[in-house]
């Protein structure tokens, strides 16, 4: 493998890992923002990347509690991909915009 294409996985692993760990933290909009800036500081190239402002874009709505900025930023995150979203992401995201509609979220 090129540097090229391990440097683009490791964007994408860590943006899967990020929505799993919405799933995993239960909303905790607090471990979400410190785990996305650990994973800012292993890879530099992550900082720049849409990915990781898309999901900054989730834990803002998360935190505040914003439903429209969270559809927004979903669906920002579904023009990631050509092919779109997984179904796993999917669900992943349709429960916390459930959770955040019902005031379940921390």
């Amino acid at each position: 493998m090129t540097q090229d294409i391990l440097r683009y996985t490791t964007r994408d692993h860590i943006l899967n890992a990020m929505i799993a760990h919405l799933a995993v933290t239960k909303g905790d909009w607090v471990v979400f923002k410190k785990d996305l800036e650990r994973f800012q500081d292993m890879c530099a190239d992550f900082n720049s990347s849409t990915s990781r402002f898309v999901l900054e874009k989730l834990a803002n709505a998360e935190h505040e509690h914003d439903s429209e900025a969270f559809t927004a930023a979903c669906q920002e995150f579904n023009r990631l991909s050509s092919s779109g979203m997984q179904d796993w992401q999917v669900s992943i995201l349709l429960e916390e915009k459930r959770k955040m509609e019902d005031s379940v979220l921390l």
